[in-house]
């Protein structure tokens, strides 16, 4: 704060947590020792706010979301019961807040060593240190932390003996972690619970049942399977719409396998966005006495009332009456040897729809026979076989929270504009 003065020129109030005060901070231990030791404690009703949780921003504004008590209880009880955990497990956080969660449980919390700010630039050998020598049973954070803990292990040859769950979310999670999990975990899986921050978890599904039931499914582009809802969801896929849909009587309901907007119903659904109306009427749906939200995303339920992702809806492409939906038409791309990640775009200049590659060379060029080898993947899918034009980028600018989830709006602008 000494250093950059003009960053915190609005802060009226300082508080330091050493025991000293001094002109401009006040100490939080300051007057304690006068206080009575007998209080009351607060006991708050269910419907209070216990907090505003805000939203990655990844798609626009971030949001503050509205977090009662009774959510936040609920939260709990499902991933309590969804994990089947203990006070026997051990956590270590790679998302911070989740250790409120394993706390609130009476598990160990265990905070790593890196710089959550950037969870990207972790130090995979501390991490591993921390996770051995705690004897972590359950980790949970961006797939960016555990991808590099995973390959640090793989290089190093090295095993997970105690871990029994690592738990990613954040962005969607690419099949090669799974894999590489696979053989780094003795006694438990991989888990990519769906939701966001407006309701979470929706659903659940382990990586060892996707490497075995759907590997070649998600890696022809059919989607990522985020598994059935969670006991006390309720999950529907509705006719996108960008209007507000104030009534569920005005719903229009798709059938199986048709792919349209995400909407769930459940206890740990939140009932709306601080100070922002609008955006919550646009994001909820009355039913009655309960409420349906809005995820945002765009998917489908098969068969077996299980849910597939496709992506977020602001992402879908439409040219005329035909839809590209990002999630599927990536995976048909990064099967690719050469790419570490792509991208789906609108040429708005041109109305196509475009890629745009991250190579893992990094090179910002598509050569002939790459440029070939790309259309073919084109041709050889139904769903990607209007796609021709092809962009790289050295690299892919991502959000803050996660630093995973790519900034399509930005990337567009950069690339194509």
């Amino acid at each position: 704060r000494r250093f950059h003065p003009s960053i915190f020129a609005t802060v009226e109030v300082f508080i330091t947590t050493g025991r000293l005060s001094g002109f401009v901070s006040k100490s939080i231990y300051s007057g304690l020792t006068k206080l009575p030791i007998d209080f009351e404690i607060h006991l708050p009703k269910e419907g209070e706010v216990a907090a505003i949780l805000y939203t990655s921003g990844g798609t626009g504004e971030p949001k503050g979301v509205e977090y009662t008590h009774d959510i936040f209880i609920n939260q709990t009880y499902a991933l309590k019961n969804e994990f089947n955990l203990t006070e026997d497990d051990i956590d270590v956080a790679g998302f911070p807040l989740f250790s409120f969660f394993t706390l609130a449980m009476g598990m160990t919390s265990v905070i790593p060593y890196m710089d959550f700010a950037k969870p990207a630039e972790c130090v995979p050998s501390i991490l591993y240190k921390n996770i051995t020598d705690n004897k972590a049973t359950f980790l949970a954070g961006s797939p960016a932390i555990w991808e590099k803990l995973v390959d640090y292990c793989l290089e190093k040859k090295l095993k997970l003996d105690t871990v029994k769950y690592v738990v990613m979310f954040g962005a969607p999670v690419s099949l090669s972690i799974h894999q590489k999990f696979a053989k780094v975990l003795t006694q438990g899986t991989t888990y990519t619970p769906y939701g966001a921050t407006e309701c979470l978890p929706v659903s659940n599904i382990s990586g060892e049942y996707i490497l075995g039931h759907f590997f070649n499914d998600m890696l022809e582009g059919r989607g990522t399977c985020v598994g059935q809802a969670i006991n006390g969801n309720a999950v529907k896929i509705i006719k996108m719409t960008d209007e507000a849909i104030p009534d569920f009587k005005n719903v229009q309901v798709l059938a199986q396998g048709e792919v349209g907007e995400i909407i769930v119903k459940g206890k740990n659904v939140t009932k709306g966005y601080y100070q922002k109306d609008e955006a919550t009427q646009l994001a909820k749906i009355q039913n009655g006495d309960s409420l349906w939200h809005r995820m945002g995303d765009v998917g489908y339920l098969d068969e077996n009332e299980l849910l597939w992702f496709c992506g977020r809806k602001k992402h879908v492409v439409q040219v005329g009456d035909q839809y590209f939906y990002p999630t599927q038409v990536e995976a048909v791309y990064n099967q690719h040897p050469k790419v570490k990640r792509s991208a789906l775009v609108k040429d708005i200049k041109n109305n196509r729809p475009a890629v745009i590659i991250e190579r893992y060379d990094q090179k910002i060029e598509i050569d002939s026979m790459f440029l070939m080898d790309l259309k073919n993947l084109s041709q050889n899918h139904e769903h990607t076989k209007e796609i021709a034009d092809f962009y790289a980028a050295q690299a892919f600018p991502v959000d803050v929270r996660h630093n995973i989830k790519i900034d399509r709006k930005k990337l567009q602008k950069e690339i194509l504009e």
